[in-house]
């Protein structure tokens, strides 16, 4: 055996016992793994009960809100709005309706407030609100008949993730399909 300086087998030497205890902590951890794998199998399955989503729902009270830019939710009916882009637009502007105007929301609904009540479809939807947006009955006809070309167009959730996210308003628009201004408010 030939010799060799004593730093150099203490590097070997210090080189084994690494390797040892590496290898002795991967033994280690798979059998803890092993251990933890066994006890999650045997471990009673979870009870998941169903809780009640918590949506907020708007109350549509209050009346029309004030002049400015305002998110489509957050409009209650009698509102009148310049820029009118459609039923559908994310926010509008509202104006005074004393100053000339694109379009008024006059009567916003909400179709559920239960939490629960899963989407009915598109078309039930779409059927409700188009009954819901029959809107003489809350017109002055006097001022409505100053215009031939007024329609009424209204936006409603359309898929099951909105109705889930609790937006559930139907919002009923008159606007004209001319779409000149109209002048004052349509509302009794």
């Amino acid at each position: 055996m030939t010799d060799t300086p004593a730093g150099q087998s203490l590097y070997v030497g210090l080189w084994i016992l690494g390797t040892l205890v590496t290898v002795a902590a991967l033994i280690g951890a798979y059998f803890l793994g092993d251990y933890i794998a066994s006890v999650n199998d045997q471990a009673p399955a979870e009870v998941v009960t169903e809780e009640e989503p918590s949506i907020q729902f708007p109350t549509l009270s209050g009346g029309p809100v004030s002049v400015g830019m305002w998110p489509w939710d957050q409009l209650r009916g009698g509102e009148c709005v310049t820029g009118y882009d459609g039923p559908f637009a994310e926010i509008y502007q509202v104006v005074g309706c004393e100053v000339p105007h694109d379009a008024q929301l006059v009567e916003a609904h909400l179709l559920s407030s239960d939490p629960l009540e899963p989407f009915p479809s598109e078309e039930v939807v779409y059927q409700e609100a188009s009954e819901l947006c029959e809107v003489v009955d809350v017109l002055d006809l006097d001022a409505a008949a100053a215009y031939s070309d007024l329609v009424v167009e209204f936006s409603y959730p359309v898929t099951s993730q909105q109705w889930d996210t609790g937006q559930r308003i139907v919002s009923c628009f008159v606007a004209r399909s001319s779409e000149q201004s109209i002048q004052g408010t349509l509302l009794r």
